[in-house]
């Protein structure tokens, strides 16, 4: 690892603190993330959005901030599903 670490410009220690890191996380939290159909139809000009989903969902927010995207897919996800 130091050899491949000093090509790099990194310093060894730096290496394995990251690589003890990414074996620490589970592996659920690796998934890739997958898109969702969703289209952001308007933008405010303090920060509001509002997005449609599937099946005429809306989500709107006064702050795109306020509505976290893992929220959002699990909404769309949702409505996939649903009949």
């Amino acid at each position: 690892m130091s050899e491949y670490a000093r090509a790099q410009g990194y310093s060894e220690q730096r290496l394995r603190y990251w690589r003890e890191r990414e074996e620490a996380t589970p592996r659920l939290a690796r998934v890739a993330p997958r898109l969702v159909p969703g289209v952001v139809v308007d933008v405010g000009t303090r920060g509001g959005v509002r997005i449609a989903l599937p099946r005429g969902v809306v989500v709107e927010a006064r702050l795109a901030t306020e509505v976290p995207a893992a929220w959002i897919a699990e909404v769309a996800r949702a409505l996939e599903w649903s009949p």
